[in-house]
């Protein structure tokens, strides 16, 4: 096995990928007899030993002669640490290749303060470096080459974090690993879950109900995260909540969902939303936006365009491109992943006092009073939120 490339986003949330050249092992082919092989990167840490074994597989490996060109996922820790890197084929339910007695290939990855990860290939002492992004950008060609949508729609999204005090992010409970830990690693003082299911992720005050009837108070939240959730409100949502029927409940509870996801935001609170884009389609458990119907869901919030950047998937992710280029990506059904995805910000405007009126109050001196007044009040809500009081945000009594 030899490494060719190592690229990704290392903060956000985002992924991480190995590049490698790899033939079978003899051993390995024999004891696969005709059944995929992927690989898989187990990771652990020079302090506190293994941390992540069972680790997200590469695509099958084509068993042709000479070496395939395979894409590993590393899911690495967000924290700052040395960590050390195994690379081990695996049969499903079978084997594992160092169960073999194959010698795996091993890395060595420093993740930083500032969060880029530094890779050094302790057979050739090669070292490979993956800077952070302050702002999006797919960052390397081949980028997300193995990967779902997820790997542009959670850094895309957390990348708009400002420092924001009260965030929800909304279908919390079905996350992947690196969704829930890039949240975290936000440090926002108060962070709020939303979801039919009902669970328990670190870090996150979950709630359980639906998102169109949200138990929280009127313009609780400065920042909103719905990541690739919004396309399944109102659809058949048997997959996700146990017990549930398998009928859609309503055609646009899409819409309704922004409605009240937009009460739900402050003076000039933002809304991050990410769906699957292209050809319009409806699947049942979810449906996939074409330009119409985005806006539709646009003008259903009420909130102001802040801004849209759209993304596709060719091989590897790629973009952002003009929307209207998207308009024949079709939903990958077999891998359940978009082909393309609309990355959009909503926000609520900022409430101005006529011109006017600022001058009156201002050559009266109220401006300042104002001023005084709402900075305490907003000082006293920071204090009661990092103490963990966050009882008045709820409207009634929630399950959570």
């Amino acid at each position: 096995m030899r490494l060719l490339d190592f690229c990704g986003i290392p903060n956000h949330g985002g992924s991480l990928e190995l590049l490698v050249a790899y033939c079978p092992e003899p051993a390995v082919a024999a004891a696969a007899a005709g059944r995929p092989i992927c690989l898989a990167v187990h990771v652990g840490s020079h302090d506190t030993g293994a941390v992540l074994w069972d680790a997200p597989r590469s695509r099958p490996v084509r068993l042709t002669e000479g070496h395939a060109e395979v894409v590993a996922p590393l899911v690495l820790p967000p924290a700052p640490g040395r960590y050390h890197l195994e690379v081990d084929a695996v049969v499903e339910g079978a084997f594992w290749a160092s169960g073999l007695g194959v010698v795996v290939t091993a890395f060595e990855a420093v993740r930083s303060e500032d969060s880029s990860v530094v890779l050094t290939d302790l057979a050739t002492g090669v070292v490979h470096r993956v800077p952070v992004l302050e702002r999006f950008a797919v960052p390397a060609t081949g980028y997300g080459r193995a990967a779902s949508e997820r790997c542009i729609e959670v850094p895309w999204a957390l990348m708009h974090y400002r420092g924001e005090e009260r965030v929800l992010d909304v279908g919390f409970a079905n996350a992947e690993l690196a969704h829930v830990e890039a949240l975290g690693a936000l440090g926002a003082p108060l962070l709020a879950g939303l979801d039919l299911v009902a669970a328990s992720q670190p870090g996150i005050a979950g709630v359980q109900a639906d998102v169109r009837m949200p138990p929280f108070s009127p313009a609780s939240f400065d920042l909103i995260f719905a990541i690739s959730v919004i396309e399944h409100i109102g659809r058949d949502n048997s997959v996700y909540v146990w017990g549930r029927g398998g009928e859609a409940d309503a055609a646009d509870g899409d819409l309704e969902a922004v409605r009240q996801l937009a009460a739900l935001l402050r003076p000039g609170g933002r809304l991050v939303i990410t769906v699957p884009f292209g050809h319009g389609e409806n699947h049942g458990w979810l449906v996939q936006y074409d330009t119409e119907r985005l806006e539709r869901l646009v003008r259903a919030s009420g909130l102001s365009l802040a801004g849209a950047e759209f993304y596709y998937y060719d091989g590897s992710w790629k973009g952002p491109v003009p929307a209207g280029r998207l308009s024949g990506y079709r939903y990958r059904v077999g891998d359940h992943s978009a082909s393309a995805l609309a990355c959009v910000v909503l926000q609520q405007p900022v409430a101005v006092a006529p011109s006017r009126l600022r001058r009156v109050l201002a050559a009266l001196g109220v401006g300042r009073v104002v001023a005084t007044a709402v900075g305490a009040l907003a000082t006293l809500r920071r204090a009661r939120a990092l103490a963990g009081d966050v009882d008045w945000l709820w409207r009634r009594p929630v399950c959570s």
